[in-house]
């Protein structure tokens, strides 16, 4: 169940994945990062949820200038709090739907999940080695999920007349992982 959880992209998950890992994040969410929406209009969104909001549609491709806005808007709202590098911060949605304003009942929520997966972590290493080493190499593959396979990326490089899925079941038939 606890690899289902790390697996997942909910609150707790990347709160365990962190904890375990001891991962600082300054922002807790990738849209407009590494994740997009396009609405039935065409319009480019971070995520799903921010297609209702007009002022959060991306006009341009500039994840750099958007990340560089969601972190200050976090540091400010978030301003002094201990968990700030495990949580990331509050989802910009939020922030609008809170005029400005922090949401307390969340924060205090995801302070709970952050102090759960802290104690989960430390449980675990200190009373069963084998099952936190374990969920320790877990986390590192599910981190390695996300590097760029520079052997993958040659492969594909040198068969330009394949699609990307056809060339990447070739790869894994020449080069097999489990």
């Amino acid at each position: 169940m606890l690899k289902a959880l790390l697996n997942g992209d909910d609150y707790f998950g990347k709160f365990i994945f962190r904890a375990f890992l001891n991962i600082k994040s300054v922002n807790r969410c990738d849209a407009g990062v590494s994740r997009i929406c396009i609405d039935l209009n065409g319009d480019v969104f971070g995520c799903a949820p921010a297609a209702v909001y007009e002022n959060l549609r991306i006009n341009k491709f500039n994840s750099k200038e958007l990340l560089i806005e969601q972190i200050n808007e976090n540091l400010r709202l978030c301003n002094g709090c201990k968990y700030f590098y495990l949580c990331g911060g509050q989802c910009k949605i939020e922030t609008i739907l809170n005029k400005g304003k922090l949401n307390r009942a969340m924060c205090s929520f995801k302070k709970s999940l952050i102090e759960l997966s802290i104690y989960i972590s430390l449980y675990c290493n200190e009373n069963n080695i084998e099952l936190y080493n374990e969920i320790i190499s877990f986390c590192k593959e599910k981190q390695d999920r996300f590097s760029k396979n520079k052997d993958l990326d040659d492969f594909v490089s040198k068969n330009p007349s394949t699609s990307f899925t056809e060339a990447k079941r070739n790869y894994d038939k020449l080069n097999p992982k489990y």
